[in-house]
């Protein structure tokens, strides 16, 4: 979930992935991950409601 909201929030992979302290592949294999779920195909539909 983290993941999506650096998304949503318009950071770049790079960015994300230092802030997590993970790798940009991770970020991205998240992403992909998140727009395999059912009516996630934008970003928008992928930000958690607040």
């Amino acid at each position: 979930m983290e993941t999506l909201r650096w998304v949503a929030s318009g950071l770049r992979t790079k960015a994300i992935a230092l802030k997590m302290r993970i790798s940009a592949a991770t970020v991205e294999f998240r992403g992909r991950n998140a727009r395999r779920k059912p009516g996630a195909k934008t970003c928008e539909r992928l930000s958690p409601s607040p």
